[in-house]
This record gives structure tokens, sequence and C-alpha cells, in this order.
């Protein structure tokens, strides 16, 4: 092992160790992520979210207080009477400011069922003294009181409602007597502002940050993250969402008037104490593992170096020696560690199997070889020629292929058969055609012969025995095709078969003849027996030669006969078309 692998070696594992540290490192963040990071905002969102309907809830709390003491003032007979006959006793009695400071109360009217003015005052609780009654107050009750008359469950009207002085929690109640018989006389109407005092008790009673502004004032947002989680309530939609250095949870609370309309915003601010931890403690886990992974990558690259990389430069070099002489027979020493000695003892296993393989590569190259040039004698030295398509086409020949075809290979090579055909086969049938069905019964598995009719380059026709068979080779499907000239055979044949009709015609002509001669023997005979003469002898001695020369002939024709029945049966020359 030269100095660039081992440095290499070296570099690899330095590089896991780092993929190593930095797998934990992810794993940690990504849990942390997953686990604890998630947790705590998901903790901090419920917190937020508990804190946010707190808050809710307070604001509800005050509107129903305020209710409930609207309702005690109404429901009581000194104010029954009061707003039957004004005196001013009852206001000095009952409506001192002790009372507004005591209830925490800013507004304070009654209203007869002519919705005139009875009472009214506006007590501002920093100065100690009244204020005049706001313009904009008074067109506030007037759609309180109409908002009263439609009430269908309840006379009683709580809300907030909206003054250029800023927003106001009021309640109204019908003023009846203490029993709550009779007809209501007026309507009792009491208010308190929603101010920074008023915020300030509300965090002290939610032990919570809260904040208000205005509805439509932006400057809320300041600093926050876009809202991550919104939840709808009857009067409120509620915006959590962290601040954007991550110290604070904020949630944004928009509330509503009694009219449905926005009132303000609130702001409830919450420390991101247990996030920040979370933060310091995946820190220190991480500074954990960097240490961890490198006393670790130390230790490693050390034993590594002692215990593999030093064995393995000596079987490296070992292994570069054999690859260079090629001398398998060699071995490694099996020393070292365990999984050194079984490294060393596959690779003597592996030199032993090349060295065996090795051998057996030079016999069968030397069969390969063999098989070679025994093909390529068997190929060459036939009397047929030997052609193999593949898709339809001459993709080798024999010498004898070619002298059969008189053609060169550079012209057969990549060309379809029908080229070198007539249009037409002898029976007929279109060259295209018909090699078209040969090759595609060839290529199905079929073993084929037939005679096949080409031409030469003079345009001679010429006729060629075929012989077709599939042969599947490592590269596809070819065809192995066997041709062989059998032109002068089948003029051998026709000609044969011209002569042996040609006999048999002279045949049959010889046996008419027969017949011929035969007829005016008989009539010679019968009139010399019938009018003898001196050459009567004579003339019978001749009939009976020439009678039997005519069976001799008839004897022959016999023979001739029998021959061509067995030339028929035998050799199919002669049958009849």
């Amino acid at each position: 092992m030269d100095t660039g692998t081992k440095m290499k070696m070296l570099t690899h594992v330095v590089l896991v160790t780092i993929i190593v540290a930095s797998a934990l490192i992810g794993g940690v963040i990504l849990t942390s992520d997953l686990l604890l990071i998630q947790n705590l905002e998901d903790s901090e969102r419920a917190v937020m979210t508990v804190s946010c309907n707190l808050v809710n809830h307070t604001i509800q709390h005050e509107i129903d207080m305020l209710a409930a003491t609207c309702r005690d003032w109404a429901m009581w007979d000194d104010t029954y009477f009061f707003v039957l006959k004004p005196d001013q006793a009852y206001i000095d009695s009952n409506l001192v400011d002790q009372t507004y400071i005591n209830n925490g109360l800013d507004c304070f009217l009654i209203v007869d069922t002519a919705e005139t003015l009875v009472y009214g005052k506006i007590f501002d609780a920093e100065k100690q003294t009244a204020v005049p009654i706001p313009d904009s107050l008074f067109a506030r009750i007037e759609e309180l009181l109409r908002k009263q008359r439609t009430t269908v469950d309840s006379w009683t009207v709580g809300g907030i409602i909206t003054l250029p002085e800023g927003p106001m929690i009021v309640a109204a109640e019908p003023v009846q007597r203490s029993t709550g018989e009779g007809p209501a006389v007026g309507t009792l109407i009491m208010g308190r502002y929603i101010d920074d005092e008023w915020i300030g008790d509300v965090s002290d009673s939610t032990l919570v940050s809260v904040t208000l502004q205005t509805a439509g004032n932006t400057s809320i947002y300041s600093g926050l993250s876009p809202g991550e989680n919104k939840g709808e309530g009857p009067s409120s939609l509620v915006t959590i969402a962290p601040s954007e250095n991550g110290t604070i949870f904020s949630g944004i609370i928009a509330v509503a008037d009694i009219y449905g309309r926005p009132a303000f915003t609130t702001r409830v601010d919450l420390a991101r104490d247990l996030y920040r931890q979370g933060f310091g403690a995946i820190y220190s886990s991480i500074l954990i593992i960097i240490g961890i992974c490198a006393a670790i990558g130390m230790i490693l690259i050390f034993s590594l170096n002692r215990a593999i990389i030093l064995p393995l430069e000596t079987m490296s070099g070992m292994v570069t020696s054999i690859r260079n002489d090629q001398d398998y027979s060699r071995r490694i020493p099996e020393e070292g560690i365990t999984e050194i000695k079984v490294l060393s003892t596959s690779m003597n296993t592996l030199f032993s199997s090349l060295q065996s393989l090795t051998e057996l590569q030079k016999e069968s190259e030397a069969r390969l070889r063999e098989s070679e040039e025994k093909y390529h004698t068997l190929f060459e030295s036939t009397n047929d020629g030997i052609f193999i398509l593949r898709d339809r086409r001459f993709e080798d020949c024999n010498t004898r292929a070619l002298e059969v075809f008189g053609r060169t290979k550079e012209e057969m090579m990549g060309e379809r058969i029908e080229r070198f055909s007539p249009e037409y086969q002898p029976d007929g049938q279109c060259s295209i055609d018909a090699a078209s069905e040969y090759l595609q019964r060839a290529y199905a598995g079929e073993s084929l012969t037939y005679t096949w009719e080409y031409l030469t380059p003079e345009g001679t026709h010429r006729s060629a025995e075929i012989t077709v068979k599939r042969l599947d080779l490592h590269s596809g499907a070819h065809l192995l095709v066997i041709a062989r000239d059998v032109t002068r055979q089948i003029e051998m044949e026709r000609l044969k078969t011209e002569a042996f009709g040609q006999i048999e015609q002279n045949l049959e002509q010889l046996a008419v003849l027969n017949d011929e001669i035969r007829n005016p023997l008989q009539v010679i005979q019968a009139i010399v027996e019938m009018d003898p003469c001196k050459e009567t002898k004579t003339v019978l001695t001749q009939v009976k030669i020439i009678n039997d020369l005519i069976n001799q002939l008839d004897r022959g024709y016999i023979e001739s006969e029998k021959v061509r029945e067995f030339l028929r049966k035998h050799y199919d020359i002669g049958g009849k078309k």
C-alpha cells in the first residue's frame, strides 16, 4: 500500500468520522426539533392559548360583574321611585364619589321610558371629579336602548362600546321594583372606560403582560413573526406568534364591541425561558458530540493504522508483486489480527482459484481455437451454400454460397433474399410474399425445405433447394439457410420425364400398329385359304412369319409396360399428369 493510498484511507476515516458526527448532530437537532423544540413550541402555544382565553374570560368577567352591579341597582325600590320622582336625597346618599370608586365606575346614567336623561354623571377617578358627558355617549346610548328593546332572551344588555375617548364596558338594565313586578320605568346604564389602569388590573389578575391598542392599529404586531395559529371565539380573534428575535411568545386578541364591530386589540406577551433553555441544552449536546467524535476518530485512526493499515500495506505489496509476475502459485502469510488472517486466507483461496481458472482458460482457449478451426473448415469446405440471416437479411455466408448465387460478399451482405430473385416463382407466387411466408414459419420454429428460383448477375433463372432452420444465438434469433443448386437435377428430371413420355407414346403407337398389321394379315390368310393356288403355302408361311414378329412385338410391349410401371412406382418417372 503506497503513501497515497494510506492517506486516502486515513482521509476516508476522518471523513467517515465527520459524517458520523454530522449525522449525530443532525439527529440531535432533528430529534430536538421534533420532540423538544416542537413540544416546547406546542407548550408555549398551549400556555399562550390559555393566557389569551384567561384574558378573554377576564374581560367577559368584568362585563358580567358590571352587568350584575347594574342589575342590583336597577332592581332596587329606591332607584325605581327615583326615576318616578327624582330627588336630591337619593343622589346625596347613594351616588357619591366613593360609590364610583368602590364599584370601579366611570359612568352612571338613568333614562326614563321616553329616553329622557333622569340622571347622568361621568366620574374621573384620577382627578376625583365629575366631567361633562360627551355627546358621542348619548348617540351610543340610543343604540344601546334600541338593542335592549330588540333583545329577546333578556332585558340585560352588556358589552363594549367604542367612543372617541376610548372603549368602554357598559351594562344596561330596566329599572323595576325589587320584586321584579310591574312595568319598567326606565333604564339604568353603567360604564367603565378600558384604559391603562383597567389593563393593569387585568394584567394583575391574570399574571400576564397585557397591552392595548385601538382597533386597526397594526403597531401591536410590531416585532412579531407572521401569525402561525389563529382561533376564533364568539367575540374575539386570537393570533399566536413568536417574536422575530425569539425571546417572547405573543398572542393578539381582537375584541369586538357589543355590535360585533372591532373595539380594541390586546397583546399578551410571555417570556420564552424554557425555549431558550432547550436551545442551550441542544448546543451543549452538540459540543459534547463533537468532542466525543473527535476523540473516537483519533483512537480509530491510531488503531486502524496499527492493526489494519500496516498489515494491508504488506499484503498490498505482495498482491502487486503476484499480479505483475502472474505467478498465482505464491501465497500471502496468514498473520495479524483475525480479520487480516481471514482476508489473507481469502486472498490465498482466490489465488488458488485464479491458478485453476488460468489453467482452465488456457485449455478452453485451445479447445475454442480448435472448434473455430473445425467450424471454419466445415463452413468453407462444404459443397452447399450456407447463409446466416438476421431480421430477414444476409449477415454471413461461406464461399460456396457466393459461388451458387454468383455474387460477391459485399453485394449480398445486408440484402434480402428476394433482392436476388425473380418477381414471381415458377408456381406463380410473388417472390416477396413467398419469402416472407417461409421466413416467418422458420422464425416460428418450423424446419423447412423448399425449392427456390433465383437470378444470376446475368439474369439467368436458376433453382436451388433451400433448407431453413431457426438458430438461437447469444445476440438473438437467426436463421441458418443451406442452399444447394439443383438446376441441373431439375433439368435432368425434366428431360427424363419428356423421354419417358416419348417412349410411352411410341409404345402406344406400336400397339396400334400391331393391331393394324394383324388385321390385313388375317384378311390375306382368309383369302388364300378360300382360294388356294400354287403360292398358297408360300403366302401362308410369310403370314405366319409376320404374325410371329407381331407377337414378339406384343411380348416386348408387355415387357416395356412392366418397366414403365416399375419406373412410375419407384422413381416417379412417367407419371400421368
